[in-house]
């Protein structure tokens, strides 16, 4: 499996997590994952997916960036920012629903 590292390595450190922090939410260990971002180790597609849980993101997101089916996987920087702004768009939804305070 065709992993991109740095790819993963933007996520985590756009959503703010240590290695130490990917490792608690996803259970692989913090060494492993420092081999694993210094392009040490592949992956199996279980330590893939439990990571890629972690960080929210599907597992194609992580993969090598080659396009499926014309659709081309956007890089993590854009990864975040539309994170933050589908964010921005439900805290926004939040807002208008509760109406005006009272």
């Amino acid at each position: 499996m065709a992993i991109n590292w740095q790819r993963m390595k933007t996520l985590r450190e756009g959503v703010r997590l240590s290695q130490g922090g990917l490792s608690r939410s996803s259970g692989v260990s913090q060494g492993y994952i420092s081999q694993l971002e210094a392009k040490m180790h592949t992956p199996t597609v279980d330590i893939a997916l439990r990571l890629a849980n972690a960080l929210d993101v599907p597992l194609d997101v992580l993969l090598i960036k080659v396009g499926y089916r014309g659709f081309e996987v956007p890089d993590a920087d854009e990864i975040i920012k539309l994170r933050r702004r589908l964010a921005w768009y439900e805290e926004q939804a939040t807002r208008f629903t509760e109406g005006p305070p009272a």
